[in-house]
């Protein structure tokens, strides 16, 4: 998955994970990061069209399992590429956004996952496919993270 600009096993790294309104899946995603990464991680998230807030069905699911992301704030991607950033992480697919401004030299990683937002049903199969969302988050995450402390 790309190099180690960060050098060593146990340096810090800074990564910005990626999605349209980053407000629901990056959100899962970085709320995993922190809680697997610990202190070896700075997550930071942005997204190309940035919500007004983190979805409230993403915050009950990650509450669900003990991870709170309340205080997460959406945010434009491009707010971040000030920051020294050892990679950039996206959850969405190709067909829903680019991040034509991230610096060719920033490792990126496109683990994409469905968006649970689109999901239509009762509010019961909608929190089913937003944990099914949060669950396959934590695997892409937990791999990730491996891969990058290897």
């Amino acid at each position: 998955m790309g190099r180690d600009p960060a050098g060593s096993r146990g340096v810090k790294k800074t990564i910005l994970v990626l999605c349209v309104g980053n407000s629901c899946r990056s959100q899962i995603a970085a709320g995993w990061l922190r809680h697997l990464g610990g202190d070896r991680v700075e997550i930071v998230g942005g997204g190309a069209k940035p919500a007004k807030g983190v979805a409230a069905r993403a915050i009950t699911v990650m509450d669900e399992v003990g991870i709170d992301i309340r205080d997460n704030t959406p945010t434009l991607y491009t707010e971040r590429l000030g920051l020294p950033l050892d990679h950039a992480i996206a959850v969405c697919s190709v067909e829903e956004c680019s991040y034509p401004a991230l610096p060719e030299s920033i490792p990126f990683h496109r683990l994409p996952v469905t968006d649970p937002g689109h999901h239509e049903g009762t509010e019961e199969e909608i929190l089913q496919a937003h944990r099914e969302v949060r669950d396959e988050l934590k695997l892409k995450m937990e791999t990730f993270l491996k891969e990058i402390f290897a």
